[in-house]
C-alpha cells in the first residue's frame, strides 16, 4: 500500500509539473506508460483463464 501511494504521488506530481510548464509530451508519455502497464497486468491476470481450456 505504501508503494502504491508513493508511486501515485510521484505520477501526480509529474503530471502537475508538466502541465504547469506546458510539456504535453511528458503527459502523453506518462499516460501511455500507465495504459501499457494496465494492459500488461490485465493480460497476466486473464491469461491462465483463457489458456485453461486448451491445456
Amino acid at each position: 500500500m505504501r508503494l502504491l501511494r508513493h508511486v501515485s504521488t510521484m505520477i501526480l506530481e509529474a503530471l502537475r509539473f508538466s502541465a504547469s510548464h506546458r510539456q504535453w509530451t511528458v503527459i502523453a508519455v506518462i499516460v501511455l506508460g500507465m495504459l501499457l502497464l494496465g494492459l500488461a497486468l490485465s493480460a497476466q491476470a486473464v491469461a491462465p483463464l483463457v489458456l485453461y481450456p486448451f491445456a
